[in-house]
């Protein structure tokens, strides 16, 4: 009975490891299809126990992920910042009596722009260039030299342009001829007439004048207009620049201080003094050598602007001076610009 027994147990094992084997082929063919259309499968094994039993194991969630399997090897792309935007920074093509140069046609916010205007033989600048966002809106542009300005760029595209007329009819060259195309190009003056086609170098300044040469180069900060003065009606085009003029401390009228006197010639000795009190009366480091020049109210005023470079007296020996000479416009606009292009 116990051989029975035996062969029987023997018998029932045996056909559990051949089904066994049977089942552990098939899943692992099952496991080899699924793994080649599903990564999920690639972490399951497949083994026996001791006793013979098939054994399917699938591990459990590990702590750190695995990255996703890229055959193709390719990777998505981290996400960039947008670049800063640029914008358009235009000019007219054929401008009349000259050429306008930009040194970038596009820029960003904060970027430095340089403008050339360039007047053609014959033509002169005329106010500088002037520069508007897309809001039409005025840029502050900076002057580097001759015909040579910078501007920050604004958030927006922007337009330059620039007025070429041509050159004073009545001036050639000659001593007073850079210092007058300077003034027109800073907007110092647009003429001694109507059109502008002329500039009267030999005119006289009048007290006006000077004033409002100094106002506008000073950028024509705005002021209020005061009764101050009796004889300077408050629409006059120079009421502004008077009243600019006795703020700084440049000019404090005639007589007892009531009147300016604004139709009066200017002397020489008087533009000297008003330049110098504009730039708040520095001592210079000398006295001038002029023969007519003794102690009065100009006399730091001419020995700073000897100084200076502002003036080589009135003859080639440079001996005199001539304080009491009429300013004419021509003398005038060549002290300014021998004060601030130097």
């Amino acid at each position: 009975g116990e051989k029975v027994q035996y062969r029987k147990r023997r018998a029932t094992q045996n056909l559990r490891r051949s089904m066994n084997k049977r089942i552990l082929t098939l899943l692992m063919c099952l496991v080899l299809c699924f793994s080649l259309v599903g990564p999920a499968f690639a972490d399951i094994s497949i083994g026996t126990d001791g006793n013979g039993n098939v054994d399917i194991v699938k591990p459990g969630t590990p702590d750190t992920p695995k990255p996703p399997t890229n055959p193709g090897g390719w990777y998505p792309s981290t996400p960039s910042t947008p670049s800063d935007p640029t914008y358009d920074v235009t000019a007219p093509a054929g401008s009349v009596g000259g050429a306008i140069n930009l040194n970038k046609t596009t820029a960003k916010k904060g970027d430095t722009v340089t403008v050339t205007a360039t007047p053609e033989p014959g033509y002169m600048l005329v106010g500088g260039v002037t520069v508007k966002d897309a809001n039409g809106k005025v840029v502050k542009t900076n002057r580097t030299g001759k015909g040579v300005y910078t501007f920050a760029m604004p958030g927006s595209k922007v337009t330059v342009d620039a007025v070429f007329k041509p050159i004073f009819t009545d001036i050639t060259a000659g001593d007073y001829y850079d210092a007058i195309l300077w003034a027109a190009e800073t907007a110092l003056t647009t003429g001694d007439n109507a059109d502008g086609t002329t500039f009267g170098p030999g005119k006289e300044c009048m007290r006006r004048d000077i004033v409002t040469f100094l106002w506008r180069a000073a950028g024509q900060p705005d002021v209020a207009v005061t009764d101050r003065f009796t004889d300077v009606p408050a629409n006059a085009y120079y009421a502004k620049a008077v009243a600019w003029a006795v703020a700084n401390n440049i000019t404090n009228g005639v007589g007892d201080g009531t009147r300016f006197d604004p139709d009066a010639p200017c002397t020489r000795a008087q533009v000297v003094t008003f330049l110098h009190r504009s730039h708040k009366e520095p001592l210079p480091g000398g006295v001038s050598t002029f023969t007519d020049v003794g102690e009065s109210y100009y006399t730091t005023a001419v020995s700073w602007a000897v100084e200076n470079g502002i003036t080589k007296g009135v003859n080639a020996a440079g001996t005199l001076f001539a304080p009491d000479s009429t300013c004419t416009r021509a003398q005038i606009v060549t002290f300014l610009y021998r004060d601030m292009e130097k």
